[in-house]
């Protein structure tokens, strides 16, 4: 069964607060979310907090998550390159799909990066990266870690 489609599309980018203004403008996205990874895991900042907030707080975003229409766009910060680069592609499938991925991976050498029952993160032979998760996905901005698991990062008021 193919998947039922992409559930988003990760880059990778030098200058996070810039890239999200400026794909926000671009493709006319909202923001979702925005995560910090702290000493004991990643843990998403409030909705409505932003970066003015965060940076005087001492922490810097590693994630945002922009939306609108049917993109969903994520941005993680990472090193300078030339040229824009994939983080990794997300797709959405059938939950029985999920599980017969998961039987194909060694016979198509992919590594398995992360996994738990609704969530397969693998590198393909060829290094690309595979978030793939069971349908139906909730709403963009109940997808972070601070939604699903109650990791928010309070910031001092």
């Amino acid at each position: 069964m193919p998947p039922v489609g992409i559930s988003h599309i990760a880059l990778t980018v030098p200058a996070l607060a810039e890239a999200e203004t400026y794909y926000a403008a671009l493709f006319g996205l909202s923001v979702a979310f925005r995560e910090v990874e702290c000493g004991d895991g990643w843990r998403t900042l409030r909705p409505g907090t932003g970066w003015p907030e965060a940076t005087a707080a001492g922490h810097a975003p590693g994630l945002s998550v922009l939306h609108g229409g049917g993109l969903v766009l994520a941005l993680e910060a990472g090193p300078a390159v030339e040229q824009g680069t994939l983080s990794h592609v997300g797709l959405t499938v059938e939950p029985a799909e999920l599980d017969a991925l998961r039987g194909r991976l060694e016979a198509q050498r992919c590594r398995v990066a992360d996994q738990r029952a609704d969530l397969l993160v693998f590198a393909d032979r060829f290094g690309v990266r595979w978030e793939v998760a069971a349908a139906p996905l909730p709403p963009p901005a109940q997808q972070s870690g601070g939604a699903r698991l109650g990791r928010w990062l309070d910031l001092p008021t």
